[in-house]
């Protein structure tokens, strides 16, 4: 009987933390391929190479970094290279292209994606510390501290009604936001698993940016 109330439960929990991760993905693969692009960008304009300028300009096109981003299914870098080619021939003057440039983001892209692997898989870990184990011990902790509460300042003062509502109000209003504080934990756990991962990646690859660029 309690199984058949708690799968769904943890049906949905897990659920919402796989939207959660794959949210958060989004968000900072975006991050991290803008500022690969500004950092080439930079690298550009301190070698005062107006070619790389006006390629790096096309590419720094926020509908393709999102249709790049969005797009999950890339087999190899090869699909990541088709996507790009296939923008750079229709919108600009190819005299700029420089396949060195496009090859190497190409990859930055592709081994960003792999690296998201390992993050898919973080929802189920997450939902247990989080939701599944720390969650109910905290809250039932929350609920027994302010009931407790409520008895003593009973038992121990003499109050009037407006004192009694406001007790039950205040205590109410505590838990609702020990509630709310919990459900966010999850989120902002899988939001700085992410973070990490994406940030740390960018670090060790910003690194060899000056001899491809």
């Amino acid at each position: 009987m309690f199984r058949n109330l708690t799968k769904p439960l943890k049906r949905w929990a897990f659920k919402k933390a796989k939207k959660y991760t794959y949210y958060y993905i989004s968000i900072y693969n975006k991050k991290y391929i803008i500022k690969y692009l500004k950092k080439i960008n930079k690298i550009a304009i301190l070698k005062n190479n107006i070619n790389h300028i006006y390629l790096i300009n096309k590419i720094h096109n926020i509908e393709l970094i999102n249709n790049i981003n969005n797009y999950n299914n890339f087999d190899n870098i090869t699909d990541i290279l088709k996507i790009l080619n296939n923008y750079l021939l229709n919108s600009s003057d190819m005299l700029y292209y420089d396949y060195e440039i496009v090859y190497n983001f190409a990859i930055y892209i592709y081994y960003l994606k792999e690296l998201n692997k390992k993050d898919i898989g973080l929802d189920h870990s997450k939902v247990r510390e989080y939701w599944l184990k720390r969650g109910p011990r905290i809250f039932m902790i929350s609920i027994i501290l302010l009931v407790s509460n409520y008895i003593l300042y009973m038992y121990f003062k003499k109050i009037d009604n407006n004192t009694n509502n406001y007790l039950i109000l205040i205590n109410i209003i505590t838990l609702l936001l020990s509630l709310y504080m919990l459900y966010y934990r999850l989120p902002d756990s899988i939001e700085s698993a992410v973070a990490r991962t994406t940030h740390d990646y960018y670090v060790k690859y910003k690194k060899t940016l000056i001899y491809n660029v």
